[in-house]
């Protein structure tokens, strides 16, 4: 089986994946993408009321970019947003 490597960009830091995981096809390693991501975006904002970018970066063997998946948070203020 193919290995793909998941890396995460958050907020100006980054985890390069170096060890990857073995995927059956270009499509398994996307959802593992998009639960990573997530799983990172939780991770990062606990209460939910931070903001940030996060992105989940999946690159082949050849260090090929397959697939980019991101999330943006940004809590609206209710001052500004109310009735």
């Amino acid at each position: 089986m193919p290995r793909y490597y998941f890396s995460k960009f958050f907020n100006g830091g980054r985890m390069i994946d170096d060890l990857g995981e073995e995927c059956a096809s270009d499509a398994e390693a996307r959802r593992r993408a998009v639960e990573a991501l997530s799983a990172a975006a939780l991770e990062g904002s606990a209460d939910l009321a931070c903001k940030g970018a996060y992105s989940i970066h999946v690159t082949d063997e050849t260090g090929r970019v397959l697939y980019v998946a991101t999330l943006s948070l940004f809590p609206l203020d209710q001052e500004t947003t109310g009735p």
